[in-house]
């Protein structure tokens, strides 16, 4: 993929778009790093630019600690972002980011700084639902690596082989952990819409639990419901092509 490096290790990667007047800044889901957001830079309208987070402890940062504290994570997130959010933007997470996604949101509020054109919360309850911690008993390795195979999220090319899996486990505990340790706090709804999307076949989200992200916007959209369920949305392309779809039709502009 072209192009420079952008921000330092926060954004790996970054494709220059001449006349972008949007930046994307997109969140992974837990256990996964910037790169499952390639090809998005790619697909997107040519006026996206799209400016994907790279966590600490995973790809070409693997030699740094991973984060498990949230509040710890956004605020460095924040700091990264500082003085790149000089044009209109919105924010999409999916699962795990999308949490990160709105507290990102809700700090940025508190910094001053613009507000998204839109928080796009996909394969995500509502924040204030919580989420049961995982026991132990599905904490170790062969549990792990058998919960990635029935959500059939993660290649079989990194799952049959130790060495990678070695490399991955260690980023997933951590951002469990964080997602764990995770306690909402009332806060005033946000001014930027919220676009819910999961898939109509996702075990970690109902229909009705992803509506409730009205409660956090003054802007609340109708729920997207795709087919498929929590991962193969991102795998089949249906979750990006939506996202452009957003993008270009200008919904976010409101």
């Amino acid at each position: 993929m072209s192009g420079g490096r952008a921000g330092g290790d926060w954004f790996p990667f970054r494709v220059p778009q001449d006349g972008a007047s949007i930046t994307l800044v997109c969140l992974p889901h837990a256990g996964a790093g910037a790169s499952m957001f390639w090809s998005w830079a790619q697909l997107m309208p040519g006026d996206v630019e799209v400016l994907a987070v790279q966590y600490p402890g995973r790809e070409d940062r693997l030699d740094e600690p991973a984060i498990t504290d949230m509040p710890q994570l956004v605020g460095s997130v924040a700091d990264a972002l500082a003085g790149r959010l000089d044009r209109p933007y919105a924010v999409f997470g999916h699962s795990l980011g999308a949490l990160i996604g709105y507290e990102l949101a809700l700090e940025l509020r508190h910094r001053g700084a613009r507000v998204p054109l839109a928080l796009m919360a996909s394969g995500r309850r509502a924040p204030h639902l919580g989420r049961d911690p995982l026991p132990p008993a599905e904490r170790t390795d062969q549990a792990l690596v058998e919960r990635l195979r029935r959500l059939d999220g993660t290649s079989s090319r990194v799952l049959d082989r130790p060495e990678l899996l070695a490399m991955m486990l260690p980023a997933l505990r951590a951002d469990l952990t964080m997602a764990d340790g995770y306690h909402w706090v009332d806060a005033p709804p946000l001014a930027c819409p919220i676009f819910p999307i999961a898939g109509d076949r996702d075990p970690h989200v109902s229909a009705e639990e992803l509506a409730l992200w009205r409660l956090h916007t003054i802007a609340p959209m109708p729920p997207r419901m795709l087919p498929g369920d929590h991962f193969s949305i991102l795998a089949d392309g249906s979750l990006v092509s939506e996202v452009a779809d957003l993008l270009r039709a200008g919904v976010t502009r409101l």
